[in-house]
């Protein structure tokens, strides 16, 4: 919004002073035109086409919008329908063009100031006391509170944040900008100290404070544990540096290196950090990035490129295709989570906007790549700034830091400085030699252009403003819901999430929880009326069928449809009958379709085929939930019971994963059958490249050991035990066991070395305790 209001306030003065003068170079050119050709994409995914064009361009259109209901002409459904357009999320298309046009007009207004050497030297400063209190905010808190807990108050789940940043791997996006900016104020400073700067070196205040600062944020860097952000840093200065080497100033460099790393390594040992324990560590092995998470999100925005190839799926499209996509490994589809990019920009608007896209990406990288070569010679601030930009160029490969707004805009804002400096100037000196004449003949040219510009800015700043406006208000009523439903003030609760969906109707995240939350009332009321009832339903089947007409590749209003809606209000393309007759049946089809691995959602979809058509039916669906969880299978072996050998329960029902079957092993009463499971876990272990659960040497053996325990071959599982122990030599839960299999061989004095390892490893843990006293205790009667 202050975005919008500073362009808003740039076009007035378009209509008092006159337009200027477009200042920027062809590297200028190709970075706007980069910008606004992504825009122009998202712009397309609002344009309604024939169904011949659509089949041409984007064939995956007819396969994924497979809803069947029409909407009311004219209703706000209809201008955000995905059945006739190039996309399936043009809602989410739209945003992404507002606030790439506001980054545009952000980049044409910095290029036009007068004097960008002097704001650059400006934003240096500001960069570089906002960077040293980030850095300070980000250490304090990362050692003074355990990990994940931003503001020293909100725990942010898998321990992820890092400072005021939910997510660690944003946190060096922005803060590698203000690295380079304050590394630009000390190259600056020290030029202008001459050939005698060592010797004003530690008489200059300036110079002292810069170090300090960029030590702090050095080492909150490399204590944040983004192994993306600190090797796309090192690999920016050492290309900006080798750019600006000279043999004069060889020596300085690696002075001012030492002095920064030497206070940056005394801080990261005064706050405890370790490298050993850290993300960081992996930078050295590099074999341990194949199995990296990364490499699954990148496959899952790949698979999705044939369905649309040329403009993508639409804004905001990749957290379904993450969801349909996803890994065949059960370690990686954590069905709590869901990935909302690809973990790589590239790969993110090659899925959302296609080819075209992708080549205006690529223009506005290479544009910015090549300004920053160009310029980071001409001075130290352009060095500083070209640091920071090539930094987060780099990291984009590894991360979606730039989505985060304030990143964004900081590196629009540089970005625009640095291509603009050293041009302003012949500029005007050009503008200045005109005649009196020319200037009065293109006085009413620049009107027109002023009034041209005025228009397009105005227009986007008030969309911008009201779709800031909107989300707000859907915030607010939401938040107002959720604390009436902590006071069980339960109708103020339905009438507030009703009043957040009508703030911001297509949003579909906030109809997503409009539903849960009217769920969960209907849950919680058992004795409400039966009108009550039915007003709370339609709310649901409403927001369900809203949502699939503004993307048709979400799961849940499926789902919910086939729980709560009627036969009448959906249906599917004839090529999507699912091969059954019952309407519930197929939608619950479709969502898993859209979901493979929401193990509630198969484990359902098994029931109702059960049901329907019988055992043989239900068995896929049943197996797929046990392939992600187990939390159902006490449900489905009651139902299968007496219904499956020990050979058909293995083949047919349990997944190709030990750690499932050992479950299902250990879950079972007949011996036979636990003989015959555990020698099939056994065997996925032997031949890991038969299994569908990715393990590692060290965890293979850790699983061997417990399956040859629960068979009673103890000396076996011990062996087992003591080589997963060699890859994992500091993993409490492995000692622990092996204390207990040495004590139920007898061999005690080697579990006490084993209990003596575990106090030094986990003085303070209750199981070491509670088997040191065992220990003790059993060694006394052994002497009686």
């Amino acid at each position: 919004m202050a975005i919008s209001i500073a362009l808003f306030a740039y076009t007035v003065g378009c209509f008092v002073e006159g337009l200027p003068r477009w200042t920027g170079r062809r590297a200028s050119v190709v970075i706007l035109l980069g910008l606004l050709g992504i825009s122009a994409v998202a712009w397309i995914h609002q344009i309604t086409f024939g169904s011949d064009v659509v089949g041409v361009l984007a064939p995956g259109v007819k396969k994924w919008a497979s809803w069947a209901g029409e909407t009311e002409p004219g209703s706000w459904l209809d201008r955000w329908s995905s059945g006739e357009r190039l996309a399936l999320h043009a809602v989410g298309s739209y945003q992404a063009a507002v606030r790439l046009l506001l980054l545009a007009g952000v980049f044409v207004v910095v290029q036009n100031f007068r004097s960008p050497r002097a704001c650059l030297y400006r934003l240096s400063v500001i960069g570089a006391m906002t960077g040293t209190g980030l850095a300070l905010f980000g250490l304090a808190q990362h050692f003074g509170s355990h990990d994940g807990l931003v503001y020293w108050t909100y725990d942010i789940e898998g321990g992820l944040g890092f400072g005021p940043f939910i997510n660690r791997n944003h946190y060096p996006f922005f803060l590698n900008l203000c690295f380079g900016l304050t590394v630009g104020l000390l190259i600056e400073r020290l030029s202008v100290m001459g050939r005698h700067w060592y010797r004003l070196l530690l008489t200059d205040p300036t110079v002292g404070w810069l170090l300090v600062a960029i030590s702090f944020m050095l080492a909150s860097l490399i204590a944040c544990g983004s192994r993306g952000g600190v090797l796309s840093l090192v690999l920016a200065m050492s290309s900006v540096l080798l750019l600006r080497l000279r043999a004069s100033n060889a020596g300085r460099g690696a002075m001012m290196m030492g002095l920064v790393a030497v206070p940056a390594t005394l801080i990261l040992v005064w706050v405890g950090f370790d490298f050993q324990e850290s993300r960081l560590q992996m930078l050295k092995e590099a074999d341990r990035y194949a199995s990296d998470g990364r490499w699954k999100l990148w496959a899952a925005a790949l698979k999705s490129v044939p369905d649309f190839p040329w403009f993508g799926s639409g804004g905001e499209t990749y957290r379904y295709w993450d969801d349909i996509y996803q890994s065949g490994d059960p370690a990686w589809n954590n069905w709590k989570l869901q990935s909302l990019r690809a973990d790589n920009e590239f790969l993110d608007v090659l899925c959302e906007y296609g080819v075209f896209g992708l080549a205006s990406l690529i223009a506005l990288v290479g544009g910015t790549v090549w300004t920053c070569f160009a310029k980071c010679r001409r001075s130290g601030l352009a060095a500083g700034a070209a640091i920071g930009l090539l930094a987060i160029v780099g990291h984009s490969i590894a991360d979606f830091g730039l989505r985060i707004p304030a990143t964004g805009v900081l590196a629009t804002l540089i970005l625009a400085l640095l291509s603009s400096v050293h041009t302003s100037s012949r500029v005007a000196s050009a503008g200045r030699s005109r005649s009196g004449n020319d200037v009065a003949s293109a006085k009413f040219g620049r009107w027109g252009a002023s009034a041209v510009v005025g228009a397009t800015v105005a227009f986007v700043a008030f969309v911008a403003i009201r779709a800031r406006s909107d989300s707000f208000y859907a915030n607010r009523h939401r938040d107002q819901a959720y604390v009436a439903l902590a006071l069980e003030r339960n109708e103020n609760a339905y009438q507030e999430i009703k009043q957040a969906v009508l703030a911001n109707p297509m949003d579909i995240q906030m109809r997503s929880e409009s539903v849960r939350v009217v769920e969960y009332l209907m849950a919680i009321e058992s004795n409400e009326s039966l009108e009550n009832r039915e007003r709370r339903r339609t709310s649901i089947v409403q927001d369900s069928l809203a949502m699939l007409h503004l993307c048709p590749l979400a799961w849940q209003p499926y789902a919910w449809l086939a729980k709560y809606g009627q036969e009448a209000e959906i249906g599917f393309t004839s090529d999507q009958t699912f091969d059954s007759d019952d309407w519930k049946t197929r939608y619950l089809l479709r969502a898993r379709d859209l979901h493979p691995s929401e193990p509630e959602l198969a484990y359902i979809t098994g029931n109702r085929l059960h049901s329907e058509k019988g055992l043989a039916a239900a068995l896929p669906h049943w197996r797929d939930s046990l392939a992600v969880s187990t939390h159902r299978m006490d449900e489905i072996f009651s139902k299968v019971e007496g219904n499956l050998t020990s050979s058909e329960l293995e083949q047919s029902l349990l997944p190709r994963d030990p750690v499932v079957i050992f479950e299902a092993a250990r879950r079972q009463r007949a011996p036979e059958k636990k003989e015959v499971l555990y020698a099939a876990a056994l065997e996925l272990l032997e031949f890991p490249e038969r299994s569908s659960r990715q393990l590692t040497f060290g965890e293979r053996e850790s699983w061997r050991a417990k399956v040859l325990a629960a068979q009673g071959k103890l000396e076996k599982a011990l062996r087992a035990l003591e080589r997963a122990l060699n890859e994992f030599p500091e993993n409490i839960e492995m000692r622990l066991r092996r204390v207990h299999l040495l004590m139920e061989l007898g061999e005690l004095d080697r579990a006490t070395s084993e209990v003596r390892v575990l106090l030094t490893l986990a003085p303070d843990h209750s199981q070491v305790k509670r088997l040191q006293g065992d220990l003790a205790e059993r060694k006394a009667r052994e002497l009686e």
